[in-house]
Protein backbone atom coordinates (compact mmCIF):
# COMPACT_ATOMS: atom_id res chain seq x y z
CA UNK A 1 0.00 0.00 0.00
CA UNK A 2 1.56 3.13 -0.79
CA UNK A 3 2.37 5.66 1.99
CA UNK A 4 0.15 9.02 1.08
CA UNK A 5 2.18 11.76 0.32
CA UNK A 6 3.02 13.93 3.80
CA UNK A 7 2.56 11.28 5.58
CA UNK A 8 6.16 11.35 6.82
CA UNK A 9 6.65 15.47 7.03
CA UNK A 10 6.23 15.57 10.92
CA UNK A 11 8.52 12.62 11.81
CA UNK A 12 10.60 13.86 9.34
CA UNK A 13 10.74 17.73 11.09
CA UNK A 14 11.22 16.03 14.37
CA UNK A 15 14.14 14.05 13.36
CA UNK A 16 15.36 17.04 11.77
CA UNK A 17 14.82 19.12 15.46
CA UNK A 18 16.40 16.33 17.52
CA UNK A 19 19.77 15.95 14.92
CA UNK A 20 19.85 20.43 15.28
CA UNK A 21 19.61 19.94 18.92
CA UNK A 22 22.29 17.20 19.30
CA UNK A 23 24.64 19.08 16.92
CA UNK A 24 24.32 22.39 19.24
CA UNK A 25 24.63 20.73 22.46
CA UNK A 26 27.79 18.88 20.87
CA UNK A 27 29.19 22.12 19.81
CA UNK A 28 29.08 23.85 22.92
CA UNK A 29 30.56 21.17 24.84
CA UNK A 30 33.14 20.70 22.32
CA UNK A 31 33.92 24.53 23.79
CA UNK A 32 36.68 24.80 26.71
CA UNK A 33 34.63 25.31 30.33
CA UNK A 34 35.77 29.39 30.34
CA UNK A 35 34.52 29.75 26.62
CA UNK A 36 30.83 27.76 27.75
CA UNK A 37 30.77 30.40 30.81
CA UNK A 38 31.41 33.51 29.35
CA UNK A 39 28.25 35.14 30.70
CA UNK A 40 28.13 33.49 33.96
CA UNK A 41 26.19 35.01 36.64
CA UNK A 42 28.24 31.77 38.61
CA UNK A 43 29.54 28.50 37.77
CA UNK A 44 27.31 26.05 39.81
CA UNK A 45 28.14 23.36 42.00
CA UNK A 46 27.30 20.84 38.84
CA UNK A 47 29.21 22.37 36.56
CA UNK A 48 32.41 22.15 38.60
CA UNK A 49 35.00 19.89 37.15
CA UNK A 50 34.48 16.26 38.60
CA UNK A 51 37.72 14.71 40.28
CA UNK A 52 37.96 12.60 37.42
CA UNK A 53 38.63 15.19 35.03
CA UNK A 54 40.93 17.38 37.02
CA UNK A 55 44.36 18.43 36.10
CA UNK A 56 47.37 16.35 37.52
CA UNK A 57 50.13 17.92 38.25
CA UNK A 58 52.06 18.64 41.54
CA UNK A 59 51.66 22.85 42.09
CA UNK A 60 55.36 23.44 43.21
CA UNK A 61 55.27 27.40 42.36
CA UNK A 62 52.66 29.81 40.87
CA UNK A 63 52.79 33.82 40.08
CA UNK A 64 50.32 36.61 40.61
CA UNK A 65 50.30 39.02 38.32
CA UNK A 66 48.80 42.59 37.54
CA UNK A 67 47.26 45.94 39.32
CA UNK A 68 46.39 46.87 42.14
CA UNK A 69 43.22 44.73 42.26
CA UNK A 70 45.71 41.75 42.97
CA UNK A 71 48.25 43.69 44.87
CA UNK A 72 45.10 44.41 46.89
CA UNK A 73 45.97 47.72 47.90
CA UNK A 74 44.86 48.79 51.57
CA UNK A 75 43.78 45.33 52.79
CA UNK A 76 44.96 43.83 55.46
CA UNK A 77 48.42 44.33 56.49
CA UNK A 78 51.42 45.77 54.23
CA UNK A 79 53.20 43.56 52.78
CA UNK A 80 55.58 45.57 50.23
CA UNK A 81 55.72 49.52 50.28
CA UNK A 82 56.79 50.35 46.67
CA UNK A 83 53.88 47.88 45.06
CA UNK A 84 51.51 48.26 48.01
CA UNK A 85 50.99 44.08 48.22
CA UNK A 86 48.61 43.60 51.07
CA UNK A 87 48.33 39.83 52.87
CA UNK A 88 44.49 40.15 52.62
CA UNK A 89 44.81 40.74 48.80
CA UNK A 90 43.29 37.48 46.64
CA UNK A 91 46.68 36.16 45.78
CA UNK A 92 47.85 36.23 49.32
CA UNK A 93 44.71 34.33 50.11
CA UNK A 94 45.00 31.81 47.48
CA UNK A 95 48.39 31.00 48.80
CA UNK A 96 47.16 29.97 51.99
CA UNK A 97 44.02 28.52 51.01
CA UNK A 98 43.37 24.43 51.52
CA UNK A 99 43.30 24.40 47.38
CA UNK A 100 47.24 24.16 47.45
CA UNK A 101 47.56 22.39 50.67
CA UNK A 102 49.62 19.66 50.61
CA UNK A 103 52.00 20.85 47.75
CA UNK A 104 54.81 22.88 49.56
CA UNK A 105 54.37 25.23 47.32
CA UNK A 106 55.75 29.21 46.94
CA UNK A 107 54.19 32.12 45.43
CA UNK A 108 55.76 34.96 43.28
CA UNK A 109 53.85 38.16 44.10
CA UNK A 110 54.53 39.86 40.85
CA UNK A 111 51.37 42.60 41.16
CA UNK A 112 51.91 45.70 41.56
CA UNK A 113 49.72 48.60 42.39
CA UNK A 114 49.22 50.91 38.52
CA UNK A 115 50.19 48.62 36.20
CA UNK A 116 48.94 49.02 32.71
CA UNK A 117 49.38 47.00 29.38
CA UNK A 118 50.58 49.44 27.71
CA UNK A 119 51.60 53.53 28.43
CA UNK A 120 50.60 54.94 24.70
CA UNK A 121 46.86 54.87 24.98
CA UNK A 122 46.63 58.66 23.86
CA UNK A 123 45.53 61.37 25.25
CA UNK A 124 42.75 59.50 26.89
CA UNK A 125 45.23 57.53 29.44
CA UNK A 126 45.91 59.14 32.72
CA UNK A 127 48.50 61.62 32.42
CA UNK A 128 52.47 60.25 33.15
CA UNK A 129 55.76 60.90 31.79
CA UNK A 130 56.17 57.14 30.19
CA UNK A 131 57.23 56.06 33.98
CA UNK A 132 53.79 53.32 34.58
CA UNK A 133 54.52 50.16 35.22
CA UNK A 134 53.69 47.85 32.98
CA UNK A 135 52.78 44.06 32.75
CA UNK A 136 55.40 42.97 30.48
CA UNK A 137 57.82 43.46 33.35
CA UNK A 138 56.10 41.20 35.27
CA UNK A 139 55.79 38.57 32.67
CA UNK A 140 59.40 38.36 32.08
CA UNK A 141 59.71 37.77 36.11
CA UNK A 142 58.07 34.69 36.22
CA UNK A 143 60.00 31.44 36.99
CA UNK A 144 58.54 28.23 36.64
CA UNK A 145 54.98 28.84 37.66
CA UNK A 146 52.37 25.79 37.63
CA UNK A 147 49.96 28.36 37.24
CA UNK A 148 49.26 32.30 36.81
CA UNK A 149 46.83 34.67 38.12
CA UNK A 150 46.18 38.09 36.43
CA UNK A 151 43.87 40.83 36.90
CA UNK A 152 44.74 43.96 34.37
CA UNK A 153 42.59 46.01 32.18
CA UNK A 154 41.39 48.48 34.94
CA UNK A 155 44.03 50.95 34.55
CA UNK A 156 44.10 50.95 30.43
CA UNK A 157 40.81 51.99 30.46
CA UNK A 158 41.06 54.66 33.00
CA UNK A 159 39.12 53.96 36.01
CA UNK A 160 40.84 56.18 38.05
CA UNK A 161 39.76 58.54 35.06
CA UNK A 162 36.12 58.21 35.70
CA UNK A 163 36.35 58.38 39.34
CA UNK A 164 38.15 61.54 39.19
CA UNK A 165 35.83 63.64 36.16
CA UNK A 166 32.18 61.74 37.22
CA UNK A 167 32.66 61.37 41.21
CA UNK A 168 35.29 62.99 43.10
CA UNK A 169 36.76 66.19 41.31
CA UNK A 170 39.97 66.50 42.58
CA UNK A 171 40.85 69.05 39.61
CA UNK A 172 38.20 71.15 41.23
CA UNK A 173 37.01 73.71 37.85
CA UNK A 174 39.60 71.79 35.68
CA UNK A 175 38.48 68.15 36.29
CA UNK A 176 37.78 66.34 33.00
CA UNK A 177 34.24 66.02 31.43
CA UNK A 178 32.59 63.29 33.31
CA UNK A 179 30.84 62.14 29.69
CA UNK A 180 33.97 63.04 27.40
CA UNK A 181 35.94 60.14 30.06
CA UNK A 182 33.09 57.83 29.81
CA UNK A 183 32.58 58.35 25.73
CA UNK A 184 36.83 57.50 25.88
CA UNK A 185 36.67 54.52 28.23
CA UNK A 186 34.13 53.03 26.14
CA UNK A 187 35.71 53.85 22.96
CA UNK A 188 39.22 51.97 25.02
CA UNK A 189 37.83 48.75 25.66
CA UNK A 190 35.82 48.20 23.24
CA UNK A 191 38.64 49.03 20.45
CA UNK A 192 40.83 46.28 18.38
CA UNK A 193 43.42 48.09 19.67
CA UNK A 194 42.52 46.65 23.66
CA UNK A 195 41.46 43.25 22.01
CA UNK A 196 45.15 42.33 20.24
CA UNK A 197 47.26 44.62 23.60
CA UNK A 198 45.11 41.51 26.25
CA UNK A 199 45.57 38.58 23.39
CA UNK A 200 49.47 39.53 23.62
CA UNK A 201 49.52 39.46 27.08
CA UNK A 202 47.76 36.21 27.26
CA UNK A 203 50.01 34.52 24.77
CA UNK A 204 53.25 36.01 26.47
CA UNK A 205 52.24 34.54 29.68
CA UNK A 206 51.37 31.36 28.04
CA UNK A 207 54.97 31.27 26.66
CA UNK A 208 56.41 30.91 30.23
CA UNK A 209 55.64 27.01 30.38
CA UNK A 210 54.41 24.67 27.79
CA UNK A 211 53.13 22.00 29.90
CA UNK A 212 49.39 21.60 28.75
CA UNK A 213 48.45 21.84 32.95
CA UNK A 214 49.55 25.13 32.79
CA UNK A 215 46.94 27.63 33.65
CA UNK A 216 45.70 31.27 33.72
CA UNK A 217 42.81 32.52 35.96
CA UNK A 218 42.28 35.87 34.60
CA UNK A 219 40.35 37.62 36.82
CA UNK A 220 37.70 40.90 35.96
CA UNK A 221 36.30 43.35 37.90
CA UNK A 222 32.75 44.20 39.25
CA UNK A 223 30.12 46.92 38.89
CA UNK A 224 29.90 49.59 42.05
CA UNK A 225 26.99 50.43 42.39
CA UNK A 226 23.99 48.33 43.19
CA UNK A 227 21.76 46.83 40.43
CA UNK A 228 18.31 47.93 41.85
CA UNK A 229 19.66 51.43 41.45
CA UNK A 230 17.19 53.10 43.89
CA UNK A 231 16.92 57.04 44.48
CA UNK A 232 18.53 56.58 47.99
CA UNK A 233 21.82 57.74 47.00
CA UNK A 234 20.46 60.17 44.40
CA UNK A 235 21.20 63.45 46.36
CA UNK A 236 24.80 62.20 47.53
CA UNK A 237 28.12 62.89 46.55
CA UNK A 238 31.80 61.88 46.94
CA UNK A 239 33.64 64.93 45.53
CA UNK A 240 36.20 66.55 47.04
CA UNK A 241 36.06 70.58 46.89
CA UNK A 242 32.55 72.48 47.78
CA UNK A 243 31.21 73.57 44.83
CA UNK A 244 32.22 70.78 42.73
CA UNK A 245 29.94 67.70 44.09
CA UNK A 246 28.33 65.93 41.44
CA UNK A 247 25.66 63.81 43.02
CA UNK A 248 25.35 60.09 42.49
CA UNK A 249 22.20 59.65 40.47
CA UNK A 250 20.91 56.90 38.95
CA UNK A 251 22.09 57.67 35.47
CA UNK A 252 25.39 58.40 37.27
CA UNK A 253 25.34 54.94 38.80
CA UNK A 254 23.68 53.34 35.57
CA UNK A 255 26.77 54.70 33.65
CA UNK A 256 29.66 53.77 35.73
CA UNK A 257 28.37 49.84 36.20
CA UNK A 258 27.44 49.81 32.42
CA UNK A 259 31.32 50.28 31.75
CA UNK A 260 32.50 48.16 34.57
CA UNK A 261 30.26 45.74 32.70
CA UNK A 262 31.66 46.50 29.74
CA UNK A 263 35.31 45.83 30.18
CA UNK A 264 33.95 42.56 32.21
CA UNK A 265 32.35 41.63 29.12
CA UNK A 266 35.49 42.16 26.95
CA UNK A 267 37.60 40.38 28.69
CA UNK A 268 35.54 37.31 29.12
CA UNK A 269 34.87 37.83 25.19
CA UNK A 270 38.56 37.87 24.40
CA UNK A 271 39.08 34.52 26.77
CA UNK A 272 36.28 32.68 25.30
CA UNK A 273 37.37 33.46 21.36
CA UNK A 274 40.71 32.05 22.28
CA UNK A 275 38.96 28.57 22.96
CA UNK A 276 41.86 27.60 25.00
CA UNK A 277 41.56 25.56 27.98
CA UNK A 278 44.96 26.89 29.45
CA UNK A 279 43.17 30.67 30.05
CA UNK A 280 40.30 30.75 32.69
CA UNK A 281 37.83 33.29 33.02
CA UNK A 282 37.14 33.91 37.15
CA UNK A 283 33.96 36.12 36.61
CA UNK A 284 33.32 37.00 40.10
CA UNK A 285 31.76 40.27 39.85
CA UNK A 286 28.00 38.47 40.67
CA UNK A 287 29.42 37.30 44.19
CA UNK A 288 29.34 41.39 45.18
CA UNK A 289 25.85 41.09 44.80
CA UNK A 290 24.53 42.88 47.80
CA UNK A 291 27.76 44.18 48.27
CA UNK A 292 28.23 47.23 46.63
CA UNK A 293 27.67 50.81 46.97
CA UNK A 294 24.28 52.37 47.25
CA UNK A 295 22.25 49.16 49.07
CA UNK A 296 18.61 49.63 48.90
CA UNK A 297 17.54 51.14 52.07
CA UNK A 298 21.21 51.15 53.66
CA UNK A 299 22.52 54.48 52.23
CA UNK A 300 25.93 54.90 50.42
CA UNK A 301 27.82 52.07 52.27
CA UNK A 302 28.00 49.96 55.30
CA UNK A 303 29.44 47.01 57.19
CA UNK A 304 28.27 45.01 54.00
CA UNK A 305 29.80 47.52 51.30
CA UNK A 306 32.89 45.21 50.36
CA UNK A 307 34.44 48.43 48.76
CA UNK A 308 36.80 50.98 50.00
CA UNK A 309 35.95 54.87 49.47
CA UNK A 310 38.35 57.33 50.48
CA UNK A 311 37.39 60.19 51.91
CA UNK A 312 40.16 62.05 51.74
CA UNK A 313 38.87 63.52 55.17
CA UNK A 314 42.63 65.43 56.25
CA UNK A 315 44.55 65.68 53.12
CA UNK A 316 48.17 66.65 53.24
CA UNK A 317 50.14 68.13 50.61
CA UNK A 318 52.91 69.72 51.89
CA UNK A 319 55.57 67.70 50.49
CA UNK A 320 53.72 67.88 47.16
CA UNK A 321 55.39 69.80 44.25
CA UNK A 322 51.98 71.06 42.00
CA UNK A 323 54.07 71.59 39.33
CA UNK A 324 55.87 68.77 38.88
CA UNK A 325 53.98 65.89 40.93
CA UNK A 326 51.79 64.64 37.74
CA UNK A 327 55.18 63.38 36.04
CA UNK A 328 57.68 63.08 38.47
CA UNK A 329 55.86 61.42 41.75
CA UNK A 330 53.88 57.98 42.07
CA UNK A 331 51.16 59.92 40.15
CA UNK A 332 52.89 59.65 36.72
CA UNK A 333 52.94 55.65 37.49
CA UNK A 334 49.02 55.42 37.37
CA UNK A 335 48.78 54.97 41.43
CA UNK A 336 45.26 55.95 42.23
CA UNK A 337 46.20 57.38 45.49
CA UNK A 338 48.86 59.38 44.52
CA UNK A 339 46.77 60.57 41.27
CA UNK A 340 44.72 62.11 43.68
CA UNK A 341 46.73 64.10 46.24
CA UNK A 342 48.40 65.54 43.26
CA UNK A 343 45.24 66.64 41.60
CA UNK A 344 44.51 68.38 45.00
CA UNK A 345 47.53 69.88 44.91
CA UNK A 346 47.38 70.84 41.66
CA UNK A 347 43.57 72.51 42.26
CA UNK A 348 44.60 73.98 45.77
CA UNK A 349 47.41 76.04 43.59
CA UNK A 350 45.42 77.16 41.07
CA UNK A 351 42.26 77.90 42.99
CA UNK A 352 43.51 78.89 46.64
CA UNK A 353 40.22 79.95 47.68
CA UNK A 354 38.60 76.59 46.68
CA UNK A 355 37.84 74.54 50.22
CA UNK A 356 37.05 70.76 50.49
CA UNK A 357 33.75 69.51 51.51
CA UNK A 358 35.11 68.64 55.11
CA UNK A 359 38.26 68.05 56.76
CA UNK A 360 41.32 70.44 55.95
CA UNK A 361 44.21 70.67 53.78
CA UNK A 362 47.78 70.67 55.69
CA UNK A 363 50.26 72.37 53.48
CA UNK A 364 53.18 72.27 55.98
CA UNK A 365 53.78 68.31 56.65
CA UNK A 366 56.45 66.89 56.15
CA UNK A 367 55.11 63.33 55.71
CA UNK A 368 55.25 61.57 52.52
CA UNK A 369 51.82 62.25 51.66
CA UNK A 370 51.19 58.96 49.30
CA UNK A 371 49.52 56.22 51.41
CA UNK A 372 47.78 52.81 50.65
CA UNK A 373 44.80 54.59 52.50
CA UNK A 374 44.53 57.07 49.79
CA UNK A 375 44.83 54.46 46.88
CA UNK A 376 42.10 52.07 48.10
CA UNK A 377 39.29 53.41 46.98
CA UNK A 378 36.67 51.42 45.23
CA UNK A 379 39.13 48.62 45.71
CA UNK A 380 38.04 45.35 47.58
CA UNK A 381 38.14 44.93 51.02
CA UNK A 382 39.43 41.45 53.02
CA UNK A 383 35.88 39.70 52.46
CA UNK A 384 35.83 40.75 48.81
CA UNK A 385 39.01 39.29 47.91
CA UNK A 386 37.49 36.35 49.93
CA UNK A 387 34.80 36.33 47.37
CA UNK A 388 37.56 36.52 44.45
CA UNK A 389 39.37 33.26 45.67
CA UNK A 390 35.99 31.26 46.47
CA UNK A 391 35.13 32.26 42.70
CA UNK A 392 38.33 31.00 41.94
CA UNK A 393 37.80 27.77 43.74
CA UNK A 394 34.27 27.09 41.67
CA UNK A 395 36.82 27.10 38.22
CA UNK A 396 39.67 25.36 40.37
CA UNK A 397 40.83 22.45 37.60
CA UNK A 398 44.11 20.71 39.85
CA UNK A 399 43.66 17.61 41.87
CA UNK A 400 43.87 17.73 45.29
CA UNK A 401 47.72 17.06 46.17
CA UNK A 402 46.37 13.74 48.11
CA UNK A 403 45.35 12.11 44.77
CA UNK A 404 48.91 13.24 43.27
CA UNK A 405 51.98 10.47 43.43
CA UNK A 406 54.39 12.99 42.67
CA UNK A 407 54.17 15.64 45.87
CA UNK A 408 56.66 16.22 48.07
CA UNK A 409 58.45 13.74 49.74
CA UNK A 410 57.16 15.33 53.37
CA UNK A 411 53.98 14.34 51.89
CA UNK A 412 54.65 11.18 50.93
CA UNK A 413 56.38 10.39 54.81
CA UNK A 414 52.93 11.48 56.00
CA UNK A 415 54.40 14.87 56.86
CA UNK A 416 52.75 18.11 55.78
CA UNK A 417 54.95 20.25 52.88
CA UNK A 418 55.68 23.52 54.15
CA UNK A 419 54.13 26.66 52.27
CA UNK A 420 57.75 28.00 50.97
CA UNK A 421 56.82 31.45 51.18
CA UNK A 422 55.97 34.81 48.66
CA UNK A 423 58.61 36.06 46.43
CA UNK A 424 58.76 39.96 46.43
CA UNK A 425 62.01 40.28 43.65
CA UNK A 426 60.10 42.39 41.00
CA UNK A 427 58.85 44.84 43.60
CA UNK A 428 61.80 45.14 45.34
CA UNK A 429 63.99 45.76 42.32
CA UNK A 430 60.83 48.68 41.30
Amino acid sequence: MPIPRGACSVPRVLFALIISTVAALASQNSLPLNARNLHNKSITAAEKLPVSDKVMVSVKNFASLGDSYAAGVGAGSQLDSKCWQYSESYPAQLNNTDMLKGYGHSMQFLACTGTVMRDDWGSSASSGGGKKKIIWDQIDAIKGADFVTLSIGGNDAGFFDILNGCIYKFYGPASPSCENIKKSAREKMMSKEFRVTYNKVLDAILTKNSEKSFRIFVTGYSKFFDDKLTDECSGKSLGYWAGYQPRLTVKLRRDLNDICGTLNEMIGQIIAEKKDERVIWVNWAPKFDSHRFCQPGKGLADKDTWFYDAAFRRTDIGSINPKTCETDSEAATGDWGAQALCAIAVAHAKYPALKPVSGEIQTTGGRDPFGPNDGRLFHPKPEGYRAIVDQIREVWPYAPAELRSDVDDASAKGGEPANKGIDFELAKRL
